[in-house]
């Protein structure tokens, strides 16, 4: 049997998704966004469009919760994992 020493910081009861992205750990934020776009690019996109209306209607909610510096970090993960910028960044 596995036991997982670390909780989960993205994973929360108390919070929406977008207040833990929204206040979170900008060097875990930035990773785990650009590398599920990276992800997501790779393996789950079947439509262009809808998976760029839905990026476009999820960052327009998370303006409600985030701060300017964190949507630009935001942005930038966004842009990093669709050009497959994967080295260390931050």
């Amino acid at each position: 049997m596995l036991k997982d020493i670390d909780t989960s910081w993205n994973i929360s009861k108390k919070e929406s998704s977008f207040k833990v992205l929204a206040n979170g750990d900008n060097f875990r934020v930035y990773y785990a966004i650009r590398n599920r776009v990276f992800f997501e690019k790779e393996n789950l996109i079947n439509s262009k469009f809808f998976y760029w209306l839905n990026v476009k209607v999820y960052m327009l909610i998370l303006k409600f919760f985030a701060k300017k510096k964190k949507m630009k970090l935001l942005n930038q993960a966004i842009q990093d994992g669709l050009n497959n910028r994967l080295g260390r960044t931050l």
